[in-house]
């Protein structure tokens, strides 16, 4: 098992941000390589959103102890918004097969297109992958 770093791109934007990929293996099929990358950008996303809000940040410990009802409600609504948040890896990945084999993205492996989920890749530290997302024109 080894990590990869994927480069995802929206075209034409001039944005691109570094994500890193743990890979099951050095050969995988362009369907793994996905599935793996959308689970690592879930994962990233999902444990983004588990960053604490700082409640009762201010109060002294009197005050926490008389609003500890008030604090642990506001703590429990607040676990219920972010748990509504959480993104589904299976159904992220799901998406995303669905969107390349839509042309909503390419990945260009060391230069190279791929358009062949079943090809079978061979990756090294090396290898440059770059997830490049189309975005549609307005209006058409």
């Amino acid at each position: 098992m080894f990590t990869l770093t994927v480069i995802e791109e929206v075209f034409g934007s001039g944005n691109m941000t570094n994500l890193q990929v743990p890979l099951p293996g050095e050969r995988l099929t362009l369907t793994e390589l996905i599935t793996a990358k959308v689970t690592a950008k879930v994962y990233a996303i999902n444990e983004d959103l588990e960053v604490k809000e700082a409640s009762g940040y201010f109060l002294t410990p009197a005050e926490k102890l008389l609003n500890q009802e008030v604090m642990e409600q506001r703590e429990k609504k607040y676990r219920d918004h972010l748990k509504a948040l959480q993104l589904d890896a299976e159904k992220a990945v799901y998406e995303a097969l669905a969107g390349f084999q839509k042309n909503a993205f390419f990945v260009i492996i060391d230069g190279e297109q791929k358009a062949d989920l079943a090809e079978e890749i061979a990756l090294t530290d090396q290898t440059q992958v770059h997830f490049i997302r189309l975005v549609p024109l307005v209006g058409g």
